[in-house]
């Protein structure tokens, strides 16, 4: 089933085109990366998804129905620095503060908010810290906070942006595996990430996006060269397409 589907969109922002004509899919149990160098608008792709960036025409659905009836349906892991950690709040509201499409702004949590809430928690191994304060937190476990906070709305579809950053290799490698399994559970994961050797790895399929899809497939499916080339506009012979096993 497709779980997220993009056609024809076109992003306009400050007079710039950032994104022309993108079309993508992703279908239930796909753990998909998003692949292009900086402005390439990989990011502005997430929160258009999202319906949190204007399109300028396009259409996009999640489960065959349109974005503006199903963000309920979509976790969103934003970049670090997105989130106010100097606000006064613990691990655990902060995680509940996920839930808020589905509780709305009025309405008081109830048990099944805060089952998903300690369910979230558990899953990024978070439990010990739901009374900590999230400003006295590691960059880490800063980290494993938002993705719980996405967790915690039970979505079908799950947008990462550039989750790896900055973290320690046992937290990469804490969260690498709990997306595999997410995926391999049938959420559909849609990962923007510059690590792209971890992500041939890791990825079942790859984007290569520069304002528009230049390619998308398995890793093995990409191993032409001249596809990174469009993307990253990198000369032959690039170091990057040695280090990436492509030719």
């Amino acid at each position: 089933m497709t779980a997220l589907s993009v056609q024809g969109l076109n992003v306009v922002l400050g007079g710039r085109l950032v994104l022309q004509d993108v079309d993508l899919k992703l279908e239930a149990g796909d753990f998909m990366g998003l692949i292009g160098p900086n402005g390439a608008g990989k990011t502005t792709l997430l929160r258009s998804a999202l319906g949190l960036v204007r399109r300028s025409s396009g259409t996009i659905e999640v489960a065959g129905a349109p974005i503006s009836k199903m963000r309920q349906r979509v976790g969103y892991v934003p970049q670090r620095h997105e989130f106010a950690w100097d606000f006064p709040i613990n691990v655990a509201d902060a995680v509940l503060s996920g839930r808020v499409r589905r509780v709305g702004w009025v309405r008081r949590a109830g048990v099944a908010d805060y089952r998903a809430v300690n369910e979230a928690m558990a899953r990024v191994g978070m439990t010990a810290l739901r009374d900590r304060p999230v400003g006295q937190l590691s960059g880490g476990q800063r980290q494993r906070v938002l993705v719980a906070r996405a967790l915690a709305l039970r979505p079908s579809v799950l947008l990462l942006d550039e989750p790896f950053t900055g973290l320690d290799m046992p937290t990469q490698e804490l969260l690498t595996d709990l997306f595999t399994e997410l995926s391999q559970e049938g959420q559909a994961v849609l990962m923007t990430t510059h690590d792209l050797a971890a992500a041939m790895h890791t990825c079942g399929t790859l984007c290569l996006v520069n304002r528009t899809v230049i390619a998308t497939g398995t890793p093995d499916a990409l191993r032409d060269a001249e596809l990174w080339r469009a993307a990253f506009g990198i000369r032959p012979g690039s170091p990057l397409l040695a280090a990436l096993g492509v030719n």
